[in-house]
């Protein structure tokens, strides 16, 4: 029998967990024994039921959402003196969630949505709640289903009184702007977006996705150029939030002349993810943004056989769907737009790459070859002798300026400065201290989407072999650069740089810092493997690379390369060789104390042992958590 105080810890620990399948697990397990507890462990019900919604929520689960949420309202009804006030708080802010997704799903009825919505207005009006909430609801079934009476509904949400269940200012904002968007009102959608001044953890990057075509379709090319960049850096190393976003940087890209770049942003994992992972009109939404910004490609050129695939395989998908949520709201909304999207027109080119060529101008980017062999051959002194605290003041604050331009992500500006500071210290033959500011200009630009990016990671490599730069220095950088390779089609030059510096590394004496290196280049050359498509290679790299740091202890490197030939395998459908990989990178997480990457790997193993018919091993692993 499990006391309420360690069934209350356990709550308290799944709370600090990061979303996914294994926080699932764990939120499931709680349930469970609370409510094998019975009258000893009551008191903690209706918590456990609302963390599990919260669970289900952030995994996209949309349907496991809405029963573990129906549940709780019938304790609620049944049992209301179990609920607390942070209980009650909970329940109805997660109303939201139920009530703003269900509508995602084209097997529920609008007779069952509607019936939803009437519920949650009674309970918010008997509760003393507000009316913003409800009304935002309605809003948007309307906005999304294409009812007649939108603007109405919209009317009535913003001019509800102000409550404590509002969701956040910046969200607030950032709903009517994707609105606007979506209904082709770009001049009241740039407007809007302008006067974004909040943040969340959504906010404002979805906001200037927005922005960014809108700004574009109603003609301003240099604020749709300047929120697009935005948008990228606020996206950060954790990639483009929501998909529907997604969709909407393809169509940017393809209508703007920019199409193989689109179509390199395009993960193959996108595609995967928004068949199986995402809502169903999430999925079409993303969908609808690549559907038309492949035939605005194709509308002006013939394009090419992927492009032309692409096209066939989102049209396909889009009017299946569209077929089911149009029966579902008894309307054509959503093939009237799958009518349009094939329709749609380019606009002006967006010349993503002239700022950043503009900025580094006298700079000569051009037949950049990253030969690391014959620039290594230059005797030069090493960074540390020529290190930053001895450079002129000059030096000093273009350097203070340039972190001053990163800390503020105005990251154009940062580049350029990073830019002259490497000029500075060639000239001065201070070669490592170059490289290491080219790899920051390359960072920067990465961070923006610029291609140029690429070019500038090429330059600093050789420049860090012939400064002497530390090994385990320059493998992170190539591990950087993959990103900017692999968006500007380029990976074969990355690829060699990395197999060149290894294979030099590997001839040397197997010095600690020599092993070391030598499995951090086999990491980083897994990484651009994998991108490239070489995945059995990848998935070799990877095994060898995990190995390698074991051996000598390095548990969270080891870990992370197994993680990585976890996914590789799983790709290339080797179950059991995924299973032994993803359970090493567990191990791995488990003894360098990392719980959030331990989590994580957990979730994933979760989902394989679930798709390979193992939920005794899933469930193993949920309570090894």
């Amino acid at each position: 029998m499990t006391s309420s105080g360690n069934l209350a810890h356990e709550l308290q620990r799944i709370r600090n967990m990061p979303y996914g399948s294994a926080r699932v697990a764990a939120a499931e397990a709680v349930v469970r024994k609370v409510e094998d507890e019975g009258a000893l462990a009551e008191q903690l019900l209706p918590a456990a039921l609302l963390d599990l919604v919260e669970a289900y929520a952030f995994t996209d689960d949309g349907p496991s959402t809405f029963v573990a949420f129906a549940k709780a309202l019938r304790v609620y009804d049944s049992r209301p003196e179990l609920f607390d006030e942070v209980d009650e708080h909970n329940l109805y802010w997660e109303f939201k969630w139920v009530a703003g997704d269900i509508v995602e799903y084209p097997n529920i009825t609008r007779t069952q949505v509607e019936a939803l919505l009437e519920d949650m207005e009674r309970r918010y009006r008997l509760a003393g709640r507000g009316e913003g909430p409800v009304a935002m609801a309605r809003f948007r079934w309307a906005w999304l289903s294409g009812a007649s009476d939108i603007e109405e509904l919209r009317a009535r949400w913003l001019a509800a009184e102000p409550s404590k269940g509002d969701d956040c200012r910046a969200c607030l904002i950032g709903q009517q702007v994707n609105f606007l968007t979506d209904v082709g009102a770009w001049e009241n959608a740039v407007d809007l977006a302008q006067t974004q001044q909040w943040e969340c953890n959504q906010e404002p990057e979805q906001t200037n996705h927005a922005m960014a075509l809108s700004a574009y379709m109603m003609g301003d090319v240099e604020l749709a150029l300047k929120a697009h960049r935005k948008a990228l850096a606020l996206a950060g190393d954790e990639g483009i939030t929501g998909f529907v976003s997604k969709g909407r940087v393809f169509e940017l890209l393809a209508r703007s002349g920019n199409f193989d770049r689109a179509l390199r942003g395009l993960l193959l994992s996108d595609l995967r993810d928004a068949n199986h992972d995402q809502p169903p009109l999430v999925r079409l939404r993303f969908l609808l943004g690549l559907l038309r910004g492949v035939s605005a490609h194709l509308n002006v050129e013939e394009g090419s056989q992927e492009a032309q695939e692409l096209q066939s395989y989102a049209l396909k998908e889009c009017r299946g769907l569209a077929a089911q949520f149009d029966e579902r709201n008894g309307n054509d909304f959503y093939a009237d737009q799958v009518d349009a999207a094939l329709t749609a027109a380019a606009g002006p080119v967006l010349d993503l790459d002239t700022c950043a060529r503009t900025a580094l101008a006298g700079h000569d980017l051009d037949g950049v070859q990253s030969n690391i062999s014959a620039a290594s051959e230059t005797s030069i002194p090493t960074a540390s002798e020529t290190s930053i605290s001895a450079a002129n003041e000059t030096t000093t604050n273009v350097r203070a300026k340039a972190e001053l331009a990163l800390a503020e992500r105005d990251y154009l500006k940062a580049a350029e400065l990073f830019n002259d500071l490497a000029t500075d210290y060639e000239q001065s033959g201070s070669l490592g201290d170059a490289g290491l500011a080219y790899a920051e200009a390359g960072q920067c630009l990465a961070s923006i989407g610029e291609d140029i990016s690429h070019e500038l990671f090429a330059k600093a490599v050789p420049l860090l072999r012939a400064g002497n730069v530390e090994l385990n220095v320059i493998s992170t950088i190539l591990s950087a650069w993959v990103h900017a390779a692999t968006r500007a089609g380029e990976l074969d030059t990355l690829i060699a740089a990395s197999r060149e510096l290894l294979n030099e590394t590997e001839k040397k004496e197997h010095a600690s810092h020599s092993l070391f290196a030598c499995a951090s280049l086999r990491h980083t050359l897994a990484l651009a493997l994998m991108e490239q498509g070489a995945l059995d290679e990848a998935a070799v790299q990877a095994l060898t690379a995990g190995k390698a740091f074991g051996e000598h202890a390095f548990f969270s490197e080891a870990a992370h390369a197994f993680w990585l030939a976890g996914k590789v395998t799983v790709l290339l459908g080797r179950t059991e060789e995924a299973i032994w990989a993803l359970e090493s990178a567990f191990e791995g997480f488990t003894a360098a104390g990392k719980r959030k990457e331990k989590v994580d790997v957990a979730s994933e193993l979760i989902d394989l042992f679930k798709a390979s018919g193992l939920p005794e091993r899933a469930a193993k692993v949920a309570e090894s958590l």
